[in-house]
């Protein structure tokens, strides 16, 4: 809240949406959130989301230790069931494929990251300023990001904002 007093709303939601990923879950911090959104202006631009885009904020919600607690009661579960014939292939086959959505998750946690911007700044087709401006970002808005050598990332949500940036234009929320 330090820094919503002191009028800084991009660190203040960086700092809001930290906690809220560290799990701490409270009236008080989504008030303060949506405090921030509406005075920087962002609660029209986050709601205006494609299926993509509600793709990516559901797989940046749900942790990778529910992706792996389900896989393994789906494998107790087939196990359980197929007991006496676990080991042919069929049934084998079942086990493995209950672990697809963690190993799934597992990819994109490594891939792909929410962050926030921190200032207002163009957006590029590429990653350099060689290439063409497509739009510009607002400050405060937070983006599903890809990090890519020397420098730049890419956003790759929310999809209406996609393009590159450079990276301390970005504030990744927390270690992945």
């Amino acid at each position: 809240m330090i820094w919503a007093k002191k009028n800084d709303l991009v660190q203040a939601r960086v700092e809001f949406e930290i906690a809220k990923k560290k799990g701490m879950l409270s009236n008080a911090l989504e008030k303060n959130l949506n405090y921030v959104q509406e005075n920087l202006g962002l609660k029209k631009v986050e709601e205006a989301q494609g299926l993509l885009d509600q793709g990516h904020a559901l797989m940046q919600a749900i942790p990778f230790s529910m992706f792996l607690a389900f896989s393994l009661v789906a494998a107790l579960i087939v196990s359980f069931v197929n007991r006496k014939n676990l080991f042919k292939t069929k049934n084998f086959i079942a086990v493995a494929l209950v672990f697809v959505p963690t190993l799934f998750s597992f990819w994109y946690s490594k891939s792909f990251e929410s962050s926030i911007a921190l200032k207002e700044e163009k957006l590029w087709e590429g990653p350099s300023q060689i290439y063409q401006q497509t739009t510009a970002i607002p400050k405060g808005l937070k983006v599903i990001i890809q990090r890519y050598p020397d420098g730049w990332v890419k956003i790759v949500s929310p999809s209406n904002f996609w393009g590159w940036t450079r990276a301390e234009n970005i504030a990744v929320l927390g270690d992945k």
